[in-house]
């Protein structure tokens, strides 16, 4: 199984400050070890389209939404565009992971 691995905001916020020598490096270690890559606290488009443009398609923060209770997903997905089915089955598979 792809295990998860994390990336926090002081290392996404690189891409803004021009220093991104350790963001890549982790970029290009979980890449190595076949790791799913989550970049943290994505606040701008700036920081969002430097991850995507180093093949980090996984995000989450402000920039696309303001953390909310998992009962207002729902709604917020579908206002959003996501589907149905899509909604559903992120909300099984996020309820299963919840402690």
């Amino acid at each position: 199984e792809n295990t998860r691995f994390q990336i926090d905001k002081m290392f996404t916020r690189s891409i803004d400050e021009g220093k991104s020598a350790v963001l890549d490096g982790y970029i290009k270690m979980t890449k190595q070890l076949d790791l799913n890559l989550v970049a943290e606290g994505v606040e701008n488009k700036l920081e969002a389209k430097g991850l995507l443009f180093r093949g980090v398609f996984q995000h989450q923060g402000y920039y696309y939404a303001k953390p909310m209770p998992i009962e207002d997903l729902h709604r917020w997905a579908l206002d959003h565009g996501y589907t149905q089915e899509r909604v559903s089955e992120t909300l099984t598979k996020t309820s299963r992971s919840l402690p």
